[in-house]
């Protein structure tokens, strides 16, 4: 069996509110419902130094071929 891959860098517009999430490492990102939903939560913009529960988690879905940030209220623990 063989398997092709195929990449596309997405970049989402920002949220008209919040604009964009900051660059982060040691975070987690997941394309959900077969590319419906991108999730990134948590990680430190300075290391060792957790973001914010204000800034942690954001989600990207798509109208169409474009794709818009929105910021996720985690200050009670993540939930879309």
């Amino acid at each position: 069996m063989t398997v092709k891959l195929t990449w596309t860098k997405l970049d989402p517009k920002p949220d008209p509110q919040h604009g964009k999430p900051c660059e982060r490492s040691s975070h987690g990102f997941s394309l959900v419902q077969k590319g419906s939903r991108m999730i990134l939560h948590g990680g430190e913009q300075v290391a060792r130094t957790p973001l914010e529960p204000s800034q942690a988690t954001w989600a990207a879905d798509p109208k169409g071929d474009t794709w818009t940030w929105r910021l996720i209220d985690s200050t009670n623990g993540p939930h879309a």
